[in-house]
This record gives C-alpha cells, structure tokens and sequence, in this order.
C-alpha cells in the first residue's frame, strides 16, 4: 500500500513538472510586414514578438527571392512584453525574419538557438523557440523612369531611355510610341534604351512598360511627348496687308500670330520651331505663291522665332 502511494505521488509530481515546463516555454518567435507588396524604396513597418524576450535587442534579416542566404538589415528592440517594431525600406522581393541577438536570453532564463554563422547573423533555426521567425514574404513593385526629348525630325532616330529598380539585368521592356510597340531588355543597373524612327509628324506620346520578374513586379511610365518635326522653307508678310481680312477671315494686324500656308485648313493648329525657339500658331491665310515655299510667317511669329527673311525652319505639320 505504502509503495502504491509513494508510486502514485511520483507519477502526480513528474506530471506537474511536465506541465509547468510546457506553460514556460515560450511560444514562437512571429514577425510581419505592414503589406505583402510595397512600391520600391517605400518604408515598411515591420512587427511581431518574440515571447520571453523583454527589452534585449534582436535582429531582422532579409533573404531575396532567389538566394540563400539570409543577411542583417536592421537592429531593434523588444519592449517588456517582447513585442518589438521597426522600418525598412522596400528594394527587393524576398522574405524577412526576426531573432534575438547572441546573448539575450528569456526573462525565465531559456537559453536562445544558436546563430549560423553562414546566414549572414541571422539563425537558421526552426520557427519555435526563441530562434528566428518563421519567413515573412514581402513583394516589391519595380519603379520605372523613361525620358524622350520633346522634339524630333522625321526620318531621324529618336533615343528613348530609361532606368527600372530594382536594377537587375535583363528585364523586358516594352516601349510603346505612334500605334508602335518596340522591345528591349535593361541592362546591369536596370538602364534600357530604344531607338525609333518617326515616318510622320506630329505630336506623339510616349509609354513605357517593364515587365514583372522574380525581383519585382512590373511597372509603367509616361516619357512623355515628342513633337516630330518637318523641314519647310519659310518666308514671311505682312506691311502693306495691315487692316484687310485674310482668306480665313482675320484681320491681319502687326501683332496678329498666324501662318499663311496654301493646304492646310483654316484654324488648325501647328508648332514650328527655329533654332531652339519654339511657337504654336494657327493658319490664318492662303500662300505663299512662290514655288518651293511652305510657309509665310506673320510679323509677329517671324518676331517670335527669331526668323530672318527666308529660310528653313521645323514643322510639325
């Protein structure tokens, strides 16, 4: 009988223990991002816990899509319920987890897993515990910039460029100008050049568009417009014509804007450009009636452009 109770407060006793080491364990370390996808170079809050861990310094690393190893990126601090929160910028498509630093222990005294001196600082360890989190997966958005200059000459290539980042390599690149699509893929540093023909003139718009890939997910860009022009032979009137009404009904006056031109409908509008100086005008007359001339030019547009008597200037019409 005295064996049968001694037997039956040891196995009491073992179950105690048992239970009381499984309440103090402590439950797993947990970290995650604000947002499953963040544009690139956004801040993202990171948050989480690690139980047991109060007021000691842990670490976040981050592991991008694709590779290994697991690398350092930031360094923060539990508070005293070891709850813990920090600020990254967003720059690759990976996964980030949290781990005490060597030598913070729990409040109970556990000791922490040990740290893998191949993964960059950051443990290797399972999820439980008081080693690294499990991975947290964050998707970055590629940030795109393009420019075209604003003015081009048909016939003549036009250089369209750009950067996306995350800057890998070998990113396509759609580039869609005039009705066309034209391809191409970055280069080291995530740079990217195309070169278009313009058949017409004309004011064109300009887009662009990477493509997503295992680094980020892909974005577009407005480059912008480039204005194509032509070459004219320009003239240009007006003393003697001063008061009396043009072919498309205006009163010709010293400061009135226009060009004469025999084709194009009255009132519609065209740039023409000479040497860096730029003027949208209408069509306000009928001419000029010598042979070889497109254009004649009011006193107030010849003013404008700097234009002597003839010559060649640009046209986007």
């Amino acid at each position: 009988m005295a064996l049968a109770l001694l037997a039956a407060a040891a196995a009491t006793t073992t179950t105690s223990i048992t239970l009381a080491a499984q309440t103090a364990s402590p439950s797993a370390s947990s970290l995650k991002p604000s947002h499953d996808r963040a544009p690139y170079g956004r801040q993202v809050r990171l948050w989480g816990s690690v139980p047991g861990i109060s007021n000691a310094r842990v670490r976040i690393a981050f592991r991008r899509a694709g590779r290994d190893r697991w690398r350092a990126v930031h360094y923060t601090r539990t508070d005293a319920g070891g709850d813990f929160s920090a600020h990254v910028r967003a720059h690759h498509t990976g996964a980030y987890r949290v781990q005490p630093e060597n030598g913070s222990a729990p409040s109970d005294g556990t000791p922490t897993a040990p740290s893998d001196p191949g993964a960059g600082g950051a443990s290797n360890g399972s999820a439980g515990g008081t080693g690294a989190s499990r991975p947290s997966h964050l998707r970055v958005v590629s940030r795109t910039r393009a420019w075209v200059k604003d003015a081009a000459v048909i016939g003549h290539p036009v250089r369209i460029r750009g950067r996306v980042k995350p800057g890998d390599a070998h990113r396509i690149v759609r580039v869609k100008v005039a009705g066309r699509t034209l391809g191409a893929h970055t280069r080291h540093g995530g740079r990217f050049e195309v070169h278009w023909r313009p058949p017409h003139t004309g004011r064109k718009k300009v887009s662009v568009h990477a493509s997503a890939d295992r680094i980020a997910a892909g974005s577009g860009d407005r480059a912008g417009h480039v204005t194509v022009f032509r070459r004219a032979v320009a003239s240009w009137y007006g003393p003697g014509f001063y008061g009396s009404r043009t072919a498309c009904g205006r009163t010709l006056q010293p400061s009135t804007l226009g060009v004469a031109n025999k084709t194009l409908p009255c009132g519609s509008k065209l740039t023409l450009r000479y040497h860096g100086r730029q003027v949208k005008v209408p069509v306000i007359d009928r001419g000029p009636y010598v042979a070889g001339r497109d254009f004649d030019l009011t006193a107030a547009t010849k003013q404008r452009l700097g234009f002597g008597s003839t010559g060649t200037l640009l046209s986007s019409k």
